[in-house]
C-alpha cells in the first residue's frame, strides 16, 4: 500500500515540490471557489495530486504563485480535471498561462 502525504500551505508550492510534480507524467488539479462565476467569485483553494503527494494551496489574489504557474503552463505535464471548463475559467483569471494541449476532463 502506498501512503499519500498531504501538504497544506498559504503560499506557493516550493521549488522542491514543483520539481516533484514535474517529475511525474500526470497531475490532478481541482479548485474550490466562492461561487460559480469567475468574474464575480474567487478561487480559495487549489489542490494538486501528483505521485503519492497532495498539495493544498490556499489562494490569495494579492500574492504571486509563480511555481503553480509553471505547473499550469508546462507542455509535457498531463493535467487531469473534473469539470475542466469550470476550473480553467477561474484559473485564467489568476494565472498567466494555461497549456490546453494536454488536459483530460473526467466529467461525462
Amino acid at each position: 500500500m502506498i501512503l499519500t502525504k498531504t501538504y497544506y500551505r498559504e503560499r506557493d508550492i516550493t521549488k522542491a515540490e514543483l520539481v516533484y510534480v514535474l517529475g511525474h507524467k500526470y497531475v490532478s488539479i481541482d479548485t474550490e471557489t466562492t461561487g460559480l462565476n469567475p468574474n464575480s467569485s474567487d478561487i480559495k483553494l487549489i489542490q494538486l495530486k501528483s505521485g503519492n503527494k497532495i498539495y493544498l494551496t490556499r489562494i490569495d489574489r494579492r500574492k504571486n504563485y509563480k511555481n503553480l504557474n509553471v505547473v499550469f503552463s508546462d507542455k509535457n505535464l498531463i493535467k487531469i480535471f473534473h469539470n475542466a471548463k469550470f476550473d480553467i475559467s477561474f484559473l485564467q483569471h489568476d494565472f498567466d498561462e494555461i497549456n490546453y494541449d494536454n488536459i483530460i476532463c473526467t466529467k461525462i
